[in-house]
């Protein structure tokens, strides 16, 4: 077992920092769509029906949407709802990424798979910028927008969406067409020389 990355392939600490934040980021868009458009942390679906706007009886968060409950995002009430768990994943997402930078500038990547070619490398090295991109603007854009409550970063929230919708289409397209998954699972990659 492997802990860097080598010609072996990727080591046990990056293929772990994958996979952490592929699990989080689902469970952090999971959360997210969940969330009440209210934002009253309760959890009815974001805009599906229902009713879910309005004045539920939960605790506001600033954003002026939950008619006179504009008493601003206090994460020390007491309470633990779907938007405190948004905000601590996303929390967690930052300190991931930072994380995940700080290793790949100190632990060099595999050689590049076999199965690649040059343009599948550079879409891959771009989609895998995209991503990383992503995982800093959404959380910083969802913290201002929670916490200073400021509804003018709403469309910058969406554009960091977006790019991580795009990059993930991107990644997940040359993952597939290249074979690249086993590489990423810790399986040898076996190439055949004829």
């Amino acid at each position: 077992m492997h802990l860097r990355n080598g010609e072996h392939g990727y080591g046990v600490v990056t293929r772990t920092l994958h996979w952490a934040t592929v699990l989080l980021v689902l469970a952090q868009l999971v959360v997210g769509w969940t969330m009440d458009p209210d934002d009253s942390g309760h959890g009815r679906g974001r805009g599906r029906g229902g009713d879910s706007g309005g004045d539920s009886g939960g605790r506001g968060r600033g954003r002026g949407r939950g008619g006179d409950r504009d008493d601003g995002y206090d994460v020390l009430d007491g309470s633990f709802d779907l938007l405190d768990l948004h905000v601590l994943l996303g929390l967690t997402l930052l300190a991931l990424a930072v994380v995940r930078t700080l290793w790949r500038l100190t632990t060099p990547l595999p050689p590049w798979s076999p199965t690649l070619t040059a343009g599948g490398r550079r879409w891959l090295h771009a989609s895998e910028v995209g991503l990383l991109t992503s995982l800093y603007a959404m959380p910083l854009t969802g913290l201002v927008l929670v916490v200073a409550g400021d509804d003018d970063v709403v469309p910058l929230h969406v554009a960091a969406h977006v790019l991580f919708y795009v990059a993930l289409a991107a990644h997940l397209g040359i993952v597939v067409r290249a074979r690249l998954l086993p590489r990423m699972l810790g399986r040898a990659v076996v190439t055949r020389h004829e």
